[in-house]
């Protein structure tokens, strides 16, 4: 049997048909011992040159040996029969050393590859035969990959990858030339584009691709690729394009190329154009005069300001149109632009329209003899630190760049989000400013004048990304920066979770939204627009009143109704272009399609069942999908899937987008063709698709998760579709994009049954417990609550228990409930003292006991509060003294532990009036959130001070405390505490009769706990206005209003109303209105309750002399 070897791409050795297994090979070190070999086949390599290779530094006896055993067992893989003692065929012994015998009979893919590519070049005048077009073909074939692309980093191998490399490049080009003399100019621009994915800088390729699109009648492409040219030589070489690619830009330009008449033959998609004129991105402008000049304004006034304009309308109506001249517009004036495009369905990536869009200036690009070079914008280094490692979550090619880059300290999420915005803002910021033009005749660079962000299709914008935009049209207010989008108005008004409501609403009161409801073409741009495609005033007047009573002017609607009308043959177009109908009555509508759908669907008819099975593999993959990735799909000859794709372009189905991409001319054809999928085929087309996407994204699977858990889903495979969507949660969470990750996790939990299926209990336990953290921290406690008491049913491991008892306890107190609270912080405390310290964890256990000697006093009392607080402390520096002597930030898990059994340690003594043991654990706590830059622990830590102070009677002490802690709190987004901190603070103004600034301060904490749900705090918050508004403004009838709702807040919540609190809101109202009697009944209420808790009420002392009423009268 001959031997067959392939070294491009991964290395394979076959007896005849059969693959000689790894087990054959018996080491690894025997194969790599053959790639060496064959890499220098025809030449003796000495011993030590081999030894050198396979056993660096290894004694010489010891590896000596090892090569006479490596040789040994290389020849019997190689020739499994080869009798004892008998010579190889293949690996010879010389005198110094080994070589392998190129005159035996095997075939290497090399060697195929060379001859193939060895023909001569085309003559400069002739079309190729398709012998030399079949040649090409099999050449092309056989580079399945980089020579041993496995040993990408031995020496060894270097030179003949490189040399290998250049002939595929070389065949690549010539192979585009010979596709183009024959018209094919499709498959000459995409193998054009495979040589500059790796190499952007041959700048003869770029002169090649602009000729190919030109002749292929697509002039704005080829000027494209010349500024792609010259900003690849600017950015990678920073030199400027010859004067020979510059001359040719121009004759392009001017449309004046005459020097290869003849050569390039009329491209077959002109031919079917003449009959099929039509699409979206070429018919002429028209009817849009008005709105262009308003878009066009507010684009000149963004230099003025940032400011963010919508353009809205139904499905087809011409918004990405439109944009798409105001994105041409701004480019040609200077100004940077930005362009992300938002994808409809499941699985969608955090924040992807932005990373897309930022990523053009984060280009990947390997250069000779070394692999994983990435280009940086010349700015990013000089970003500080914590900015590119956060982007580098979004952009891992960043630490390609920088592999040294470290992890930036950990952070409560929302501060790690306001972080990660930050970075992104900035970055794009820096692009427009980075992004100057460079006048070729000087050198000189003109200033940006400005960004344009344009975001298409924004209803189907992820919410991390609305989150995002809307930062960063605040964030740019005072910026060069116009923020553009598109809108379909039916998606906006379907918006159950009203996302995109809250993102505009929140735009208006900014005073930066602009919006632009675009309605369909009136009769006249209709019947303008049939005159100028006609070429004839009379037919494109009547045949466009026709049409305009069809389709009311929706451009999407008009166009597929003129395409349709070619394809049936009762439109036709000469050489020159002007139309012609049959019928004297132009043509005969009544046998049209009532719908944008029957219009495609009849066009659908006309393929072939090849080209229909790949659009709908193409459908499933999605509006936009990867050549490689649909050919993996069905296992489609690259040749014969390029041909598919050429005949779906020619028809205007889809089009071209990037190195391999393509996109479907509008979303409606994508989704007529994906109904029109029978379910079975549907389900085995999605496991396909999530297939070659996991092959494909190997390496990256992180980023596609959600899309993969979508497929595997659709697929009828929960088990993938669960673990995909777990990864994704995860993933989503890092990224900080909360509502995504809950998405993924409720998504995980609804395959749980599907045929069957059903996880383990420990992953169970995981998906509700993630749930329940990113509820917790979002605010939303009742669901926080459910999913936490689901987790705790999975739960097996003592840890997971006892943290679980925790966190339903923490998240009771949230909601206001503290009998349960207690009840659950109780049975925490049961089972650390039941399994003890080792097996619940010192973390886990110091923080029971902690939370337990500030909310079990009821049960234990100020000594057992004590004694709680004590044993939590001591766990902590028993077992983490190293914690407390640190210099440098935590791991936030133990951070976060250590820092919270500080506080509520802290809170137990203060509770019972320990004055010095609570300031110094809330000291220790502040210390450490200073060095962990933790905004929320600094504001739990000063706000714990505060009372402190307070308590022992220092009032402005105290007021700055809480100012404090009411920053830090507002910067890191931690509504509950925030509201806290404004209500104490108000009430230390209170304290010394300063009512004006205590309603100031108590306000701003109303307006702080509306934007949660309702809780027993706010209405505290309430009540505490409600008295400070009377001893204020005298004004009974807000204090009136002010209590009905605490009323109707406490009701919402589920709670009672603090007695304590509405007693003396009471006292103030009954004073106020001369009722006494009734003033002092409540006045000794409050008395009584805070005499019980002089701890909690620390600031009872100075309330109650400012709200002591008046006495009774006598008699």
């Amino acid at each position: 049997m001959r031997l067959r070897i392939h070294t491009l791409g991964p290395f394979q050795m076959l007896h005849g048909d059969t693959l000689v297994p790894d087990s054959a090979w018996k080491t690894q070190k025997n194969k790599l011992l053959c790639k060496i070999l064959l890499t220098f086949r025809g030449h003796t390599l000495t011993k030590e040159q081999l030894m050198d290779w396979l056993w660096p530094g290894l004694d010489p006896n010891a590896s000596g040996r090892n090569l006479r055993v490596a040789v040994s067992q290389l020849r019997r893989t190689l020739e499994p029969d080869l009798p004892r003692g008998a010579l190889s065929c293949f690996v010879l012994t010389t005198g110094s050393g080994y070589t392998w015998d190129t005159s035996a009979d095997y075939w290497l893919d090399v060697d195929e590859f060379a001859r193939l590519v060895a023909s001569p070049a085309l003559p400069a005048d002739s079309l190729p035969g398709q012998d030399a077009i079949s040649q090409m073909q099999a050449a092309s074939n056989l580079y399945r990959g980089d020579y041993l692309e496995e040993e990408r980093y031995a020496d060894w191998a270097v030179a003949e990858r490189e040399r290998l490399r250049e002939l595929y490049f070389t065949l690549l080009t010539r192979f585009a030339e010979a596709c183009a003399r024959q018209g094919r100019y499709r498959r000459a621009v995409a193998l054009c584009r495979e040589v500059l994915a790796a190499d952007r800088c041959r700048e003869s390729v770029w002169c090649q691709l602009m000729l190919y699109h030109y002749h292929a009648g697509d002039l704005a492409l080829a000027l494209r690729a010349y500024e792609e040219c010259r900003q690849a030589l600017a950015e990678e070489l920073d030199i400027e394009p010859f004067p020979e690619t510059v001359t040719l830009a121009d004759q392009i330009r001017h449309r004046a190329i005459t020097s290869h008449r003849g050569i390039y033959p009329p491209s077959a998609a002109i031919e079917r154009l003449r009959q099929l004129p039509l699409s979206l991105g070429r018919t002429p402008f028209v009817g849009r005069e008005t709105e262009q000049a308003w878009l066009i304004d507010h684009l000149e006034h963004g230099a003025r300001g940032g400011r963010v304009v919508l353009i809205e309308g139904e499905a087809g109506v011409g918004k990405s149109r439109l944009a798409a001249e105001v994105v041409d517009y701004a480019r040609s004036r200077g100004i940077t632009v930005l362009e992300g495009y938002c994808r409809e369905g499941e699985g969608k990536q955090p924040y992807q329209p932005v990373v897309e869009a930022l990523r053009l200036r984060l280009q990947v690009a390997e250069t000779r003899g070394q692999a994983g070079t990435t280009w940086l914008p010349p700015f990013l280094p000089s970003f500080p630190l914590a900015w590119r490692t956060a982007l580098a979550e979004l952009f891992p090619e960043l630490r390609l760049a920088q592999p040294d880059l470290p992890p930036n300290p950990p952070l409560p999420p929302e501060q790690e989000k306001a972080r990660l915005f930050e970075a992104l803002a900035q970055f794009m910021l820096a692009v427009s400013q980075a992004a100057g033009r460079r006048d070729p005749r000087s050198g000189d660079t003109e200033t940006s004048r400005g960004l344009l962000f344009f975001l298409d299709d924004l209803h189907w914008a992820d919410e991390a990304t609305l989150e995002f935009l809307a930062f960063f049209a605040r964030r740019a207010a005072q910026e060069s920066v116009l923020v553009l989008g598109t809108l379909r108005s039916e998606e906006v008004a379907a918006d159950e979770e009203e996302t995109l409501a809250r993102l505009l609403w929140g735009l208006k009161r900014c005073g930066v939204l602009y919006r632009l409801m675009l309605a369909p073409l009136s009769p006249a741009a209709v019947v303008r627009l049939l005159q100028m495609l006609s070429g004839s005033q009379t037919q494109g007047s009547v045949l466009g009143q026709r049409l305009y009573r069809e389709t009311e002017g929706n451009p999407l609607f008009l166009l597929s109704v003129l395409q349709a009308l070619f394809e049936d043959g009762l439109l036709t177009a000469d050489e020159a272009g002007a139309w012609s109908a049959p019928a004297p009555d132009l043509i005969r509508l009544s046998g049209l399609p009532a719908t944008m759908h029957e219009v495609i669907q009849r066009r659908l008819v006309r393929l072939g069942s090849e080209e229909r099975g790949v659009l709908e593999a193409a459908a499933v993959l999605g509006r936009e999908f990867r050549r490689p990735v649909l050919g993996q799909m069905r296992a489609w000859r690259r040749d014969i899937l390029l041909d598919h794709l050429d005949h779906l372009t020619s028809v205007l189905l889809i089009r071209e987008q990037g190195v391999d991409g393509h996109i479907f001319s509008h979303d409606k054809i994508r989704q007529v063709v994906y109904e029109g999928i029978g379910e079975d085929r549907r389900r085995w087309l999605h496991g396909k698709a999530g297939e070659a996407l996991e092959t494909h994204h190997a390496s990256a699977l992180d980023d596609i998760a959600g899309t993969l858990a979508y497929h595997f889903h659709q697929a009828g495979r929960p088990d993938r579709a669960f673990q995909y969507r777990l990864r994704a949660g995860w993933h989503a969470t890092r990224l900080y994009a909360q509502a995504e990750a809950i998405g993924h996790y409720r998504s995980a939990l609804a395959v749980v049954g599907q045929d069957g299926f059903r996880p383990a209990a420990e992953a169970l336990r995981e998906v509700h417990e993630r749930l329940g953290d990113l509820y917790q921290a979002a605010g939303q406690y009742a669901p926080a609550q459910h999913e936490f008491e689901a987790a705790g049913r999975h739960a097996i491991a003592p840890a997971d228990r006892v943290r679980l008892l925790y966190k339903l306890a923490h998240n009771e107190n949230r909601l206001g409930h503290a009998g349960p609270s207690e009840e659950m912080l109780r049975q925490a405390v049961d089972e650390v003292d039941r399994l003890g310290v080792d097996q619940v964890g010192p973390l886990e256990a110091a923080r029971v006991y902690a939370r337990w000697a500030i909310m079990g006093s009821g049960w234990h009392g100020p000594s057992g509060a004590e004694h709680y607080a004590r044993q939590a402390v001591g766990i902590l520096e028993r077992r983490r003294p190293e914690a407390f002597r640190a210099k440098g930030p935590l791991l936030w898990g133990e951070y976060d532990a250590i820092h919270s059994v500080l506080i509520n340690a802290g809170e137990a003594f203060r509770h019972w009036g320990r004055w010095p043991e609570a300031a110094d654990l809330f000291q220790q706590s502040l210390t450490m959130a200073e060095r962990q830059g933790d905004l929320g622990g600094i504001g739990y830590s000063c706000h714990n001070r505060g009372d402190v102070v307070l308590a022992q009677g220092d009032l402005a002490g105290a007021r700055a405390w809480y100012q404090r802690a009411a920053e830090a709190w507002s910067r890191s987004g931690e509504t509950w505490v925030e509201m806290a901190a404004w209500t104490h603070l108000g009430l230390a103004w209170a304290c010394e009769g300063r009512w004006p600034e205590a309603a100031g301060c108590l306000e701003h904490a109303r307006t702080v706990g509306e934007r949660m749900d309702p809780t027993e705090w706010l209405a505290e918050v309430y009540l505490w206005l409600s008295l400070a508004g009377l001893h204020c403004t005298g004004d009974e009838e807000q204090a009136r209003v002010n209590r009905e709702r605490a009323v109707a807040v406490a009701e919402a919540a589920g709670q009672a109303l603090p007695d304590d609190v509405w007693h003396l809101a009471l006292t103030a109202a009954e004073a106020r209105a001369g009722h006494l009697d009734a003033a002092w009944q409540h006045y000794g209420r409050v008395q009584a309750l805070w005499a019980q808790h002089p701890g909690r009420a620390f600031y009872s002392r100075w309330i109650l002399e400012q709200s002591k009423p008046p006495p009774p009268l006598a008699g």
